[in-house]
């Protein structure tokens, strides 16, 4: 039996995770200031499981950090699995602050918590915003990165961060680069956004962009999968891709099938742009080779993960 610490344990995506460790029989403790998650999914977890506990606090805040680790003190951990971070890359009117705070900072504070505690493992979701706008389907190796937004440079700078820090006490890190990662849970992103506009049955469908972005999309119980996967498998320079085995799907392809199936009526509008929104990266593909090379392999495509979920929100 082992005992997990899980950072943004209240997420779409760490919930899921937090439960598929949970039902194995080992120990979760979770961590997160609902910042974007859900205290139904928690409360949910604690009646479901004596295993997992939960505490609430903001990882981003460095001088409560101290308290934190008191409390955490009385746990012998053997991993940590760091989800917590501003998800919702479109950004706020204050974005790098949100950014920079959420999504750095958490790790920063996270690397703290780990050398007080004597953790020597980690596995840590990233993204593709890292890498930033390429034409080439992005592999593991690929440079240099550029990100164009806060997002993205706060993410790299957390691979970064965690690399260095097997200079001093941290004996394996797992970098997993995410998708488009969705499920009926999802709490943002242009699935959960095109839903709540056509709960309502408008006559358009109002869609950032010119609907011709195009990205991978892969379904929650494929990212949950492929996290354990990797983090149970020995390989090369620690960063993997996680992707569905195609080059994606199209935003427009998106709205039609939202439409198709929540609104029949209403017709998409489009905007002239190539880009949703600041910092938005319209096209990219992930090199997957390795990750086949190391056994596996998602069960659904991008566009049967769409299909999927708007299914699942339907019902």
């Amino acid at each position: 039996m082992n005992t997990h610490l899980i950072t943004g344990a209240a997420g779409f995506i760490g919930s899921e995770l937090s439960e598929k460790i949970l039902s194995s029989g080992d120990i979760v403790v979770g961590i997160d200031n609902f910042l974007l998650g859900n205290l139904e999914s928690i409360n949910r977890l604690k009646s479901k499981y004596k295993n997992f506990s939960f505490i609430e606090f903001d990882l981003s805040i460095e001088k409560n950090i101290q308290h934190l680790i008191k409390k955490l003190s009385i746990y012998n951990f053997d991993i940590v699995w760091h989800l917590a971070a501003n998800s919702d890359i479109r950004g706020y009117e204050n974005g790098l602050k949100v950014d920079f705070n959420n999504t750095f900072m958490t790790t920063i504070n996270t690397g703290v918590i780990m050398e007080n505690l004597g953790i020597n493992e980690i596995v840590f979701s990233s993204s593709s915003a890292a890498i930033g706008n390429t034409d080439i389907a992005i592999a593991e190796n690929y440079g240099p990165a550029l990100p164009n937004s806060y997002y993205g440079s706060m993410k790299l700078a957390s691979e970064g961060y965690l690399s260095s820090l097997t200079s001093y006490f941290l004996k394996k890190y797992t970098i997993v680069r995410f998708p488009n990662v969705i499920g009926p849970n999802t709490t943002h992103g242009v699935i959960h956004d095109f839903v709540n506009k056509l709960k309502n049955k408008p006559e358009f469908l109002d869609v950032l962009g010119n609907g011709k972005q195009k990205k991978p999309y892969l379904y929650v119980d494929d990212v949950v999968d492929g996290l354990i996967y990797f983090q149970n498998k020995n390989f090369e320079h620690r960063v993997i891709n996680l992707s569905p085995l195609d080059d994606g799907i199209t935003v427009k392809e998106i709205a039609n099938e939202c439409i198709k199936q929540l609104s029949p009526k209403t017709k998409p509008k489009y905007q002239e742009t190539e880009y949703g929104w600041f910092g938005d990266v319209p096209r990219y593909s992930y090199n997957y080779e390795k990750m086949l090379n190391l056994g596996f392999r998602p069960r659904y495509s991008s566009h049967e993960s769409l299909v999927k979920v708007v299914e699942e929100i339907k019902n």
